[in-house]
């Protein structure tokens, strides 16, 4: 009787589990998709700036590092197109 209970609940445990994990791919896969060309749209996060930072050593001086990445961003739309 206890295994059966415990069969159960671990099979509701994994049920759940899965729902949340598709339930978040699909938010994933999907976000922004009603904008116009919202395949060239970038996420700038700290990642983003910190992966920038150790990539080309500093900011050139400027504070803070979104500024870098905003005058070079010319250079990234050219490359994904």
């Amino acid at each position: 009787m206890v295994s059966a209970i415990l069969n159960i609940v671990g099979l509701a445990a994994a049920f759940a589990a899965l729902y949340i994990i598709l339930v978040q791919v699909h938010h994933d896969l999907t976000y922004n998709k009603a904008l116009k060309d919202s395949d060239r749209i970038y996420c700038l996060s700290l990642f983003s700036v910190i992966y920038f930072v150790k990539k080309h050593g500093d900011c050139l001086g400027q504070s803070p590092c979104f500024f870098v990445l905003l005058n070079n961003s010319q250079k990234l739309m050219a490359k994904s197109q």
